[in-house]
């Protein structure tokens, strides 16, 4: 009886150093173990064009996805994909956090949306706030980097922003068309001091 449970005892142990490699090599992987540098940038005022969503950030890869079947079927010149978060999910519901997903309008294709109006299946155009930002260009290594970029890289822009004495007017993931990156960015721009404006957020 006693060898029994001591190869069970073993097996576990295996099994669960096993695990521990495979999480450990899992977050390596993903850039987990990397050096993050924050960098101060300009940002451009681009438009952009996408659907608005409500529900866990976790959950924005359907509409990304959906718009941007939207705007290829619709032959839309864009560029990099974008996840725009308006709400700050250590102080909102998941349920309950807005998001707008979508792309980057290539240069003039902006021309014929209005602001905030709607077209074909919902799609809106919408123009990213100018100005001053914190920023982290995070290099993919495969899907991983998804799941550690944001782990890795909010803390420390909203260290940055702290810093600073000021709060985000507009907090956006940008992804390379080539896939190979993402561009995370807290904008404060001229109206950072204070409270937030009510359409800020930080993950």
């Amino acid at each position: 009886m006693a060898k029994g449970r001591n190869r069970v005892y073993r097996w576990l142990g295996g099994s669960l150093a096993a695990l521990g490699l495979l999480v450990i090599g899992g977050w390596g992987w993903g850039g987990g173990f990397r050096s993050v540098e924050v960098v101060e940038a300009e940002v451009p005022g681009d438009w952009v064009l996408g659907l608005d969503h409500v529900g866990p950030y976790e959950t924005m890869r359907e509409p990304f996805l959906r718009a941007g079947s939207l705007m290829d079927s619709l032959q839309i010149a864009t560029g990099d994909g974008l996840g725009w978060y308006f709400d700050d999910p250590t102080k909102t519901a998941p349920e309950e956090c807005r998001g707008f997903y979508g792309r980057v309008l290539a240069p003039g294709a902006e021309a014929g949306w209005a602001a905030d109006e709607r077209g074909a299946e919902g799609l809106r155009a919408m123009q990213l706030p100018a100005g001053p930002a914190v920023v982290v260009d995070w290099e993919l290594s495969g899907y991983l980097g998804y799941i550690v970029g944001p782990i890795r890289v909010y803390p420390l822009l909203t260290e940055a922003m702290a810093a600073r004495g000021a709060v985000p007017v507009a907090v956006y993931e940008r992804y390379a068309t080539d896939g190979r990156s993402v561009r995370y960015v807290m904008v404060y721009g001229a109206n950072s001091e204070g409270e937030s404006d009510g359409t800020s957020a930080a993950q």
